[in-house]
């Protein structure tokens, strides 16, 4: 049977997402990713992490924590981490 997952980001500060993803990597940046995002965009601010979803920052999110879940839940079904509308 068929999973999604559901990534949350709460307490966002900054984000450059896709439209859509044909698979996705979302992981904590490193070092190297954290200082070429300040060079670009500016600093990070305090109690935020920058998480990347696609090499050389062609997709982050900068927020508080990333929390995810996977379930056998369909594209509208609510999330686990409720209603966003």
């Amino acid at each position: 049977m068929p999973s999604r997952i559901d990534i949350y980001f709460p307490g966002v500060e900054r984000m450059l997402l896709s439209p859509s993803y044909p698979g996705l990597n979302a992981a904590v940046a490193s070092s190297e990713e954290a200082a070429l995002y300040r060079e670009r965009y500016g600093e990070i601010g305090p109690h935020h992490t920058l998480f990347t979803l696609e090499p050389d920052l062609g997709s982050f999110v900068i927020a508080g924590v990333m929390q995810w879940y996977q379930d056998q839940g369909g594209y509208d079904d609510v999330s686990v981490f409720g209603r966003f509308d």
